[in-house]
């Protein structure tokens, strides 16, 4: 199996441990690896694996024994623990930063190039305002107008590495006589309802654009925005129906936007869906 320092999600790394140890000897079970850990339960490692339970700080000192984990292998599962079981941004960046340095000289920690993308917010919105105006991308000039068009404006240096990271990852290209365009009309995460945490550059972006939603209440007039809230009872089914629709509103407008030849200005479209009450209990269940 792959070294622990390669994964991002401790129960893919024990599912993995798991099926490797069973390989090598068909009677190890979750009996047995309970057992090495000084665990009461022989089902807590399996409720792990699922998603069911999490792992307390004194539990993760027992799989690591079990696991018999080097002190090096030992410091990166608990921030993988810590990283994966984080309940907010702040937490899981930084747990990501720790993981990063025990990653040491390792690349293509998050994923894959193409969610580089997301690691900053005006990437996406150089990349469209690209589509409105004509840039070359060339001079100090060019990237300080590119810089000042954003709201709320960024560097001409933050904008220049932004377009070569447009470049770099094929979202922009040049055209014969030399203007910046898109390569390719749209660009989409796909669906991340149940992404690994190796999207943490989308969950970045998705905060930042968040902040800039707020920002654009207190700094914008009416006439430019628009900002809708609704609350609403659901049963599951309802609750799963307006995801649907959500999603069917997304491709529609993406689908508009790109048949749009007039576009001259970039707007930023947020839908949040999330809960205001926590789940009633199962029945049976405290």
């Amino acid at each position: 199996m792959q070294p622990i320092n390669t994964y991002l999600d401790y129960r893919k790394y024990l599912r993995d441990h798991y099926e490797e140890q069973k390989r090598r000897n068909p009677r190890y079970s979750h009996r047995l690896f309970a057992r090495k850990a000084g665990l009461t339960s022989t089902g807590f490692f399996s409720e792990v694996i699922s998603g069911k339970r999490q792992l307390a700080p004194a539990a993760v000192l027992r799989f690591c024994k079990a696991l018999k984990l080097t002190a090096q292998d030992q410091a990166c599962f608990e921030t993988l623990v810590a990283f994966n079981q984080a309940k907010t941004m702040e937490e899981r960046n930084h747990h990501f930063t720790k993981l990063s340095s025990l990653r040491g000289s390792r690349v293509d920690i998050v994923g894959g190039e193409r969610y580089e993308f997301y690691r900053h917010w005006y990437h996406a919105a150089l990349r469209e305002l690209i589509n409105c105006r004509p840039v070359r991308g060339k001079s100090r000039e060019d990237f300080a107008l590119l810089g000042q068009s954003l709201e709320p404006p960024i560097p001409a240096a933050k904008a220049k590495e932004s377009v070569e990271l447009l470049l770099r990852l094929g979202f922009i290209e040049r055209g014969a006589n030399g203007i910046l365009k898109q390569a390719t009309p749209l660009i989409s995460t796909g669906d991340l309802t149940a992404a690994p945490p190796t999207t943490l550059d989308v969950d970045n972006f998705q905060a930042a654009m968040l902040e800039l939603a707020r920002r654009a209440l207190d700094k914008q007039p009416r006439s430019r925005r628009d900002f809708s809230t609704l609350t609403l009872s659901l049963s599951a089914a309802g609750e799963a129906a307006a995801q649907t629709e959500i999603a069917a509103l997304r491709k529609r407008l993406m689908a508009l936007a790109e048949k749009d030849e007039g576009a001259d200005r970039v707007r930023q479209f947020n839908f949040q869906s999330f809960s205001l009450s926590k789940p009633e209990p199962t029945p049976g269940k405290p």
